[in-house]
C-alpha cells in the first residue's frame, strides 16, 4: 500500500499526479493514451490545455475586468445553488472555499448555509 496517497485522498478527496493507494499501480492521467507492448507500455498526451490559452492583448479597464470577473464568480456560484435540499459548504482554510462562503452570505443572505471542516491531529 502506498500510505502517502492514501492519507492524500483522506486530507483531500483526491490524488495529485498518476500514483495510486496501491504500489506500483498508476492511473491514466487526463489528456494521456496507453499502449501496452511486448516490451512495455508506451504513454503518449493527445491532449494538452495550455494550448488553448489564447494571449490576448485586452482594451478593457482593469477595474472592469474585476467586475467581469467578480459577475462570473458570483453567477457560477447563484447556479449551484439551486438546489430542493439544504446547502453545504466544506471549508478547507483555503481562499476558495472562504470566497465561496463570503459570496453566499454577502449576495444570498436567504439562502441556509451549512458549513463544516475537517482536521487530522497532527503526529
Amino acid at each position: 500500500m502506498n500510505r502517502e496517497k492514501i492519507n492524500e485522498i483522506l486530507l483531500f478527496r483526491s490524488i495529485v499526479g498518476n500514483a495510486t493507494p496501491i504500489k506500483n499501480l498508476h492511473s491514466v492521467l487526463p489528456g494521456e493514451n496507453i499502449t501496452i507492448k511486448k516490451n512495455g507500455l508506451i504513454t503518449k498526451n493527445y491532449f494538452a490545455s495550455d494550448k488553448f490559452i489564447l494571449d490576448i492583448q485586452t482594451t478593457k479597464k482593469y477595474d472592469d475586468i474585476l467586475t467581469e470577473a467578480e459577475n462570473l464568480i458570483i453567477s457560477s456560484i447563484k447556479y449551484r445553488l439551486i438546489s430542493d435540499v439544504e446547502i453545504g459548504l466544506q471549508l478547507s482554510g483555503g481562499v476558495d472555499s472562504s470566497l465561496i462562503a463570503a459570496i453566499i452570505q454577502t449576495h444570498f443572505k436567504k439562502q441556509e448555509l451549512h458549513s463544516f471542516s475537517i482536521s487530522f491531529p497532527r503526529k
